[in-house]
């Protein structure tokens, strides 16, 4: 037989073995209201490369009319601030008649110090919801960059960030009463997690 072929005939049952350990996992967590104060606390494998996490989650008042905000921050293993992404609202504009309602994602990142520092900020006025509703907000962590996305139904690129280590968790929460309807977190098995 080839020696190639005897090659190739020897180590696919292993590849084949292999493949439910490199699978794509999702974990869920369970719909939570979170009290001003409170954190859902999203666990991250630092072994991975990439990884993301999706959180869908409402205000307990107008958010339109206030000051409301909610955040996801990253954590590294000491519990010291990544990066921070923040979910807020705002209009344009001196009066109801002329103004004009938006939602707002502000990404801070640690200095060298571990002090979180403003970054950027993306506003979006369409395809978000502006009155108790639900918005999403999508964070995509390859390696050292984080990338965001936020939006209700139809989520859109929102700003990057990178970190200068990998992140534990994921810290949610409100600075009012939050209604979390939807948590996950996605592993996605690499090259760096599959040695």
């Amino acid at each position: 037989m080839n020696p190639l072929l005897k090659l190739i005939a020897a180590t696919v049952p292993a590849c084949i073995a292999m493949a439910p350990a490199m699978a794509q996992t999702v974990t869920e967590f369970p719909a939570t209201k979170l009290k001003k104060g409170e954190t859902l606390t999203l666990p991250l494998d630092t072994a991975l490369h990439r990884q993301s996490a999706e959180v869908r989650a409402a205000v307990g008042s107008n958010p339109a009319h206030g000051k409301a905000n909610w955040s996801a921050t990253i954590l590294d293993s000491d519990g010291i601030p990544l990066c921070r992404a923040t979910v807020s609202w705002g209009e344009t504009g001196f009066d109801d008649a002329f103004s004009r309602r938006y939602l707002r994602l502000s990404v801070d990142t640690a200095d060298a110090s571990g002090r979180l520092l403003p970054a950027s900020h993306y506003d979006r006025y369409e395809n978000v919801d502006l009155h108790r509703g639900a918005n999403s907000l999508a964070i995509d962590i390859t390696g050292s960059r984080v990338a965001f996305a936020v939006g209700d139904d139809l989520l859109v690129h929102a700003g990057e960030a990178h970190m200068p280590r990998p992140g534990a968790t994921i810290s949610v929460t409100g600075d009012r009463t939050l209604r979390v309807d939807h948590a996950a977190v996605k592993s996605y098995p690499g090259r760096k997690s599959a040695l």
